[in-house]
């Protein structure tokens, strides 16, 4: 396939499209339409910036400010700069009501002053934000959801963390679409002064101008509903393994089920999962995992919040964490009726996570008192000085399984010595613990406390010693306590790991998806495959490229060791993670790299497009197979290079290996695949 029919087919898959207002340098590309499930991914140059710290900034309707921007100059004038950024005709391409993966905002930093930064991100509450000759940036209505930025003090291009919950606020918003414009704000998140960063504009030099990247999904998401036992999905075959690579466990042996496995412990009554985080004592604040904490509000009918109690923040540093604003405020109370939190809840069973750090103690032993839950005690003579270690630390998280049968889930913090307080709290439906699933080495199920299959298989069934798995019936849905996998899991709907949670899976555990369902992994996931048992993530009867997904990788810490991936999206891994040993084949795109992830000795083969790099990632590929993918080897979406070298293509023919990767030889505003000098061999793991 020629240069012309390959990018033909990428812009239909992965609808890269790049805008910059104003300019005629570059032409835009028209999206396709998208089926249900479909990947796009938007870059687009800010068409408009102002720094929003005097009128004169902005004060021309043709002027993009070329005297450079200055952000959260704070202590340089009487008042602090405020950076404001429009992106022109996004909902063009990000129309309500699609759904949010990612989005990154990136700048090229001029010049740093002082030592350290921080920003709030903002959008701006709009259907469509106007630019800022007559509203300047200061003057904006802002959007609930915010992120911290942290940047650090070097030059040069940096990227911010995932703005997703601030884009999909926007996006959310019933008039925004067609041609709308956004706005992105940044306010100083500090008091010191001095501490500011200056970012290039469109006119000081239009290849340095801030880009927004987003990432988005024709599909909404609704791993909202937890099934009820007789919804749950019925375990009728393991996957026919006659078009899966080699490497996949074989499944000659396993015994077909007729019956629909019986859930016991699945709380029936609630049929949406219900969650809450409420950052007590402070203001809503969006956590490193893209997750949203609301403000602090009083108990009201039918909702949740408080009884009674004070506030008090602190602006120092907290130890043992990276979300800071959830353990800087607290709510206290000093006597008088019994304090604490109310929530207004469907009956069933709840995980309540409790966050502390102590503010204002600097000693063991000067604030002791108890929590209970449901009129238990979760917490007796708690003191939170010592449990985290010191003063202004973070705590462990306090997590307990509690059930509520009359529509209120209590949270009483009883005074001993000192005030009682809390820094946060989470409060998510969860499915009642069970004991893990293993695979037995018996040929009929038993009747135990797990999901159990109410027919015994005939003796023929008997699971043979190539090691198939035993089928596991599983519960779609949120998983929101720590949880081990191993058997055959066959998921009807999306999967969803929830922040802070993990998500283990024993070698030789299968995940198969009944139909075109996608992972969410916010916390994070850790597949302990071997060489002879690895661990499968596919479609149950795939065929081809797509059938579902894909495996987000959102949280921090996920690793992955002997892992095959067929018949799917692919892996898109919008947060660190290791892989090694991954065979991804027959994929829409083997792995879709948006962090700095470590691979190692990898296979991408049969895919439409190998590995895709973006959102200047800059990712670690060492003994890597990259091969016979049918569209591109590899795709470099971003301006940065990504060093390839030591890869086999298939081939050691230079002219041959070009032809497969798309890079800035095709499109100069693209980044450079370094691949020479190639691997002379194919790799054998």
């Amino acid at each position: 396939m020629d240069r012309l029919s390959h990018r033909a087919v990428l812009s239909m898959m992965l609808v890269l499209i790049t805008v910059i207002a104003g300019s005629s340098l570059l032409a835009t590309l028209r999206t396709p339409a998208v089926a249900p499930g479909t990947i796009g991914i938007l870059s687009t140059v800010s068409s408009w910036q102002c720094d929003g710290s005097a009128r004169d900034s902005c004060n021309s309707p043709t002027q993009k400010e070329p005297d450079g921007l200055g952000v959260n100059r704070q202590g340089q004038s009487t008042v602090d700069y405020v950076a404001g950024y429009q992106f022109a005709a996004v909902g063009s391409t990000v129309p309500n009501p699609y759904y949010v993966y990612s989005a990154t905002l990136t700048l090229n930093i001029s010049n740093v002053v002082g030592t350290s930064s921080s920003w709030r991100v903002y959008g701006g509450a709009y259907d469509t934000c106007t630019n800022f000759y007559s509203d300047w940036p200061a003057t904006k209505t802002l959007t609930t959801a915010y992120v911290v930025w942290n940047p650090d003090n070097s030059t040069g291009w940096k990227s911010s963390p995932n703005l997703r919950t601030v884009i999909q606020e926007i996006v959310d918003r019933p008039g925004f679409g067609s041609s709308d414009n956004l706005c992105l704000l940044l306010y100083d998140n500090q008091t010191s002064n001095n501490q500011y960063q200056d970012a290039y504009t469109y006119d000081a030099d239009p290849a340095k101008a801030a880009v927004l990247s987003i990432e988005w999904d024709t599909s909404t998401p609704t791993v909202t509903s937890t099934p009820s036992p007789s919804g749950t999905p019925t375990t009728t075959h393991t996957p026919t393994e006659t078009g899966t690579p080699t490497r996949t466990p074989t499944s000659t042996a396993t015994p077909t089920v007729t019956h629909t496995p019986t859930v016991t412990h699945t709380p029936t009554a609630t049929q949406t999962p219900y969650q809450a985080r409420v950052n007590a004592g402070g203001a809503a604040y969006t956590d490193t995992s893209d997750a949203l904490w609301a403000a602090d509000k009083p108990f009201s009918a039918g909702s949740w919040g408080y009884v009674g109690g004070a506030t008090y923040v602190t602006d120092a540093a907290i130890a043992n964490t990276d979300d800071d604003p959830l353990y800087q405020s607290e709510r206290y109370w000093t006597g008088g009726a019994t304090p604490g939190y109310r929530f207004t809840v469907p009956n069933g069973y709840y995980a309540v996570t409790l966050k502390f750090a102590e503010l204002y103690r600097a000693a063991a032993g000067k604030r002791v008192f108890d929590v209970r839950i449901e009129g238990n005690t979760v917490l007796d003579d708690l003191d939170v000085f010592t449990l985290a270690g010191g003063k202004n630390i973070a705590a462990p998280d306090q997590v307990f399984g509690v059930t509520v049968s009359d529509g209120i889930l209590d949270i009483d913090f009883i005074s001993g010595l000192d005030n009682p307080k809390v820094n946060a709290i989470k409060v998510s439906a969860a499915t009642m613990p069970t004991a893990t699933p293993t695979p037995s080495a018996t040929p009929s199920p038993t009747a135990t406390q797990t999901p159990t299959v109410t027919s015994t298989p005939a003796a023929t069934a008997t699971a043979t010693a190539t090691g198939t798995p035993t089928p596991t019936p599983t519960i779609c849905g949120r998983i929101d306590a720590n949880t081990t996998w191993n058997g055959t899991h066959t998921l009807g709907c999306h999967l969803s790991v929830a922040s802070g949670v993990t998500l283990t899976l024993d070698a030789g555990t299968v995940i198969q998806f009944s139909g075109p369902y996608y992972a969410d992994i916010q916390g994070r996931v850790v597949a302990n495959g071997t060489s002879a048992n690895p661990v499968l993530w596919t479609r149950q009867s795939g065929s081809a490229p797509g059938q579902w997904g894909p495996l987000y990788i959102i949280g921090n810490g996920s690793s992955m060791t002997y892992v095959t991936m067929t018949y799917g999206v692919g892996l898109s891994a919008g947060a660190p993670v290791t892989l090694t040993h991954l065979w991804a084949m027959t994929n829409t795109y083997g792995l879709d790299l948006a962090a700095n992830a470590n691979v190692m000795s990898t296979t991408l083969q049969a895919n439409t497009y190998g590995l895709q790099v973006r959102l200047n990632a800059a990712p670690v590929i060492s003994y890597a197979n990259i091969l016979t993918n049918t569209t591109y080897g590899a795709v470099i979406a971003q301006p940065r290079d990504v060093p390839l070298t030591g890869v086999w293509w298939g081939t050691t023919d230079g002219a041959t290996i070009e032809g497969l990767i798309l890079d800035d030889i095709d499109d100069i505003r693209r980044g450079r695949a370094l691949w020479h000098p190639a691997a002379a061999a194919e790799y054998a793991w």
